[in-house]
Formats: structure tokens, sequence, C-alpha cells
């Protein structure tokens, strides 16, 4: 899930959601292809390796897709480990290789939530270093272009991956059998406002949590890096996220 949408199914009794992930050769392999993809970095973990087609090959046409060289499609965290992920290996050798890479311990949940959260200055230096460039700003909910846009005919949203823009929620479904690190639910980082309710998330496994995590819990503020481009006090995490149970 990596914009804000609303996920929803017809009732937990009826809508499944079987996050069984084996064999992880075969169904997680396209997974982490689409993760590196929308993290800006090309199968062999390398951001000067991706290319804005690399969306191309998922069999659908991607028409939310607006990730350039300086701002991927989602967005990673302030020294959140991220490149060197090699996405064109298989099952549980990739698994083993991958730590302490993007999402190792996390990957596979049953639903992903990924989110654009900042803009990057365009000069193409967001893997430069681990902390975010100097003029890195955070998204919010304006209608400027730098934000939301102002949503005309003439005029779309410019980073149709935040979730500022829009309501988002994941509702009236069951989730279990995930178990290869995720859990049922993970939410990444910048999912503001999206909403977990009505759902039975059961019998999943996970390194560190087995039924739903919110945010990253190796990294919390941004404001502790100097140079990131933030001011104090902000955060990179979810602004109002709710789960109802």
């Amino acid at each position: 899930m990596w914009k804000p949408v609303r996920l929803q199914g017809v009732g937990a009794a009826s809508t499944i959601l079987d996050a069984n992930m084996h064999p992880s050769g075969a169904l997680l392999g396209p997974w982490r292809q689409r993760i590196v993809c929308l993290f800006g970095l090309g199968l062999d973990g390398r951001h000067e390796s991706w290319t804005p087609g690399c969306s191309s090959s998922w069999g659908t046409t991607v028409t939310a897709s607006t990730a350039t060289a300086s701002n991927p499609q989602v967005d990673r965290l302030p020294l959140e480990a991220t490149t060197g992920w090699d996405a064109s290996l298989n099952g549980n050798l990739a698994e083993q290789l991958q730590e302490p890479t993007l999402m190792g311990a996390y990957e596979g949940a049953g639903i992903t939530v990924l989110s654009k959260g900042v803009r990057f200055p365009t000069n193409n230096t967001e893997f430069a270093a681990d902390i975010f460039p100097a003029g890195t700003t955070l998204l919010t909910n304006g209608t400027d272009l730098n934000n939301c846009g102002p949503n005309t005919a003439v005029a779309h949203n410019p980073f149709p991956s935040s979730f500022q823009c829009n309501p988002s929620r994941i509702d009236g479904l069951s989730i279990t059998n995930s178990s290869q690190g995720g859990g049922g639910i993970f939410v990444h980082a910048w999912a503001h406002n999206l909403e977990i309710a009505n759902n039975r998330i059961y019998n999943n496994q996970g390194t560190l949590a087995g039924g739903i995590s919110i945010g990253w819990l190796r990294r919390g503020r941004c404001r502790c890096e100097p140079g990131s481009g933030f001011l104090p006090d902000q955060h990179c995490h979810q602004y109002s996220a709710a789960v109802l149970l």
C-alpha cells in the first residue's frame, strides 16, 4: 500500500488475506523488486541503477507513479539502512544478505504501508549520506505545488504517495499466516492519518511484532541529525495514525 487509499473489505469474516509467503523465492522475489523500485533503488540495491520504468514490469499500468531521480516514490527515514538490498537474489539467501539493509527485519508483512514524507532538493543527493541532505522539507497538506498541489484538471498532486493529501484506511479484513518478519500489518513511516479498524489480525509472526507495527522501532525523530534540513521538533513517523480494535 504505497499511496493513501481506502483498503476496504466487506467484513473480517468474509474478506481474508492469507499472507503465507512460502515458497519465499517465488512470492517474495516480486515483492522485493517492487519495494526497491518504490524507494528509488535498482535491483542491485544502488540508487544509480534505478530507472523510472522499474514499475512497468508489475503487470498493470501504474498511473500514480511520479518518482524522479531526486525524489523517490516513497521515503526512507534518516539513518535507516537502505542501499545495498540486492533484490535480484532468491529466497532465504536474499533475506540473509540483506540484513540490516532496507526492511530486512520487517519484510513480507500481510500489508506493508509505505509513504512519501519529504521533498528532497532536486540535486540527486538523497542517498549521498545516511542523513537527509540540507534543503529537505517535510510535506504538508498545503495546496501549493511543493505539497499536495491544487488538484485541478490541469494541476495534479505532485506527490500522490503523500498520506497528507487524502484519507486512508485498512478496514474490514482478516489477515493471517504472515511469518516472514513484518507481521500482520507494518506501517513503515509518514502514513499520516491512516486508520486501521474492524480487522481480525491473527496467527501472524514477526521479527519484532506479529500483529500491527506502527513506525520503525530503531528510529524516532528527524531533528537529531545536523544538516538534515529539519527544524526542531519535527518528526518522521505518523501524525494521528489510529488503530481501532
